[in-house]
């Protein structure tokens, strides 16, 4: 008997993601940068040939600085003030501060670095303007607890060499310096950054539905045989693109809070009618975990819902959403898939494309024929007892199958399965439109434990008409049907 490989069944199955996975490696790569900013520069000035390193400038600790005044790019300058070694925000002390943010401005005044002096303005008569800093792109002014100013001011990007440095200059020192893009990012957030945000993780491994509702339409629910599109039309979803599609679900992330929600012109911000609404469901689960003694203790975990709403545009990066009672932005670049994903674009050409283990059964019907066959997969037990695994540890299983009933040699089914039915392909789009006026030429219906999917085969003309749940988007050639018989 062939020897079959079943994913053993696990607590919370995972379900880990391929769209785009370039997509996923992108999106790691430049998340902090949308996340976190929403503007572009200038184009920087040449790159200057440096003459001098200089290490740092200033060194102090918190406790040496009273204030901190930042002026970002948008020109709306700020205070912070620092008090038993934190930054807290000088109008409001009990607003809450992200804590990347006040420890990268903390490291940037703390220790004032140069990493190259590009030139002596005093032996190099030149014009401020041309590197950005007359007027600068931003600015930070720190006074220290004895009454002195010190002042950054950082202009253009630096560029020809390998490192992004900015010029930057400091107090009234007639040099020009380069100092690191950790320096900028510090001195540019502006006001509305400041606020912390509560981050929405979306936990792929446990997702049963997805729901899109509004300037998109589109609803997807996971079964034992894998993703399901339920809306607009029923159609098994092609798994790469549901990897991709899901990673980019759980990438979401938040740039600004705004307010909460309650406080909020939901009008003005295009949330009193959202554009989209997005629903995301994580299945009902149990957790398992090992206590100090080494035993382990199951928990239930209950389905949950989070719902997304999507209005206007905050700005031409990013637009409004609502998300458990309070208002924040996200980037289009990490939310416009849901807009312009469609049905279409996540269907699966090959229906058949599933392993043997996730069936039961599977019955093929046509005019003059109907045949149902039933698999049964049993774990395979050694000489000592004990379950027989490959070399990653998966538990083997031996194969049967019934006909109508009946024993049969099950290498044939599993030959037939692997080499004429799973491998079927469309051999292009049909642009319809599609009647169902005559019975099918052949139909197979895949029974999964809990699920099932119906696969219809319509003459049309020296073609077949694919259906698969009721659903037509492709045709096959003649040749592709005729190859699926005999039938075993």
């Amino acid at each position: 008997m062939k020897q079959i490989r079943k994913k053993q069944s696990r607590i919370i199955p995972p379900r880990t993601i391929l769209i785009l996975a370039a997509a996923a490696a992108l999106i790691m790569g430049t998340v902090v940068f949308f996340v976190l900013r929403g503007n572009t520069q200038d184009p920087p000035s040449e790159i200057h040939t440096a003459s001098e390193y200089v290490t740092v400038l200033g060194t102090y600790t918190l406790d040496d600085i009273a204030s901190v005044t930042i002026t970002p790019p948008d020109g709306k300058a700020y205070t912070l003030l620092s008090q038993n070694g934190t930054l807290i925000y000088a109008e409001d002390p009990s607003f809450p501060l992200r804590s990347g943010i006040t420890e990268l401005i903390a490291a940037n005044i703390c220790a004032v670095r140069s990493e190259n002096t590009v030139l002596d303005t005093a032996e190099h008569p030149i014009k401020l303007a041309d590197f950005g800093l007359d007027p600068c792109s931003c600015m930070c002014s720190f006074q220290l607890t004895d009454g002195t100013v010190n002042t950054i001011r950082i202009g253009n990007q630096i560029v020809g060499g390998e490192i992004p440095y900015y010029y930057f200059m400091w107090n009234s020192d007639t040099r020009i310096f380069a100092g690191g893009t950790d320096m900028y990012s510090a001195f540019s957030y502006d006001r509305s950054f400041l606020h912390t945000v509560t981050q929405p993780s979306v936990n792929t491994d446990i997702l049963g539905a997805v729901e899109i509702k509004g300037q998109n339409t589109l609803s997807l629910r996971y079964t034992d045989i894998g993703w399901q599109i339920a809306s607009p039309f029923s159609y098994p979803a092609d798994p790469n693109l549901m990897t991709g599609y899901l990673t980019n679900l759980s990438h979401i992330l938040f740039s600004r809070y705004i307010c909460q929600a309650e406080d909020a012109d939901l009008k003005a911000l295009g949330l009193e009618d959202p554009l989209l609404t997005l629903t995301v469901t994580e299945a009902e689960s149990v957790l398992t975990v090992p206590d100090t003694s080494g035993n382990f203790h199951t928990y239930p975990v209950p389905e949950t819902r989070s719902v997304f709403l999507f209005g206007a545009n905050y700005d031409e990066y990013s637009r409004y959403v609502e998300y458990e009672g309070a208002i924040y932005t996200a980037t289009f670049y990490l939310t416009d898939f849901l807009f312009g994903v469609s049905a279409k674009d996540l269907c699966l050409p090959s229906p058949f494309n599933l392993d043997i283990y996730q069936l039961t059964g599977l019955e093929a019907v046509s005019p003059s024929v109907r045949v149902r066959y039933d698999i049964v997969l049993t774990e395979q037990v050694g000489l000592n007892g004990a379950l027989v695994t490959d070399e990653m540890g998966n538990t083997l299983y031996d194969c049967s199958v019934l006909r109508n009933g009946e024993g049969m040699d099950a290498e044939s089914f599993l030959a037939w399965y692997a080499t004429c039915l799973r491998p079927v392909t469309p051999s292009g789009f049909f642009a319809g439109p599609s009647t169902q006026e005559t019975e099918p030429a052949v139909s197979f219906t895949l029974f999964g434990e809990k699920s099932k999917r119906t696969v219809s085969f319509y003459k049309n003309g020296l073609q077949y008409l694919m259906y698969v749940d009721g659903t037509c988007l492709f045709f096959v050639s003649s040749q592709v049907v005729e190859q699926l018989f005999p039938l075993p």
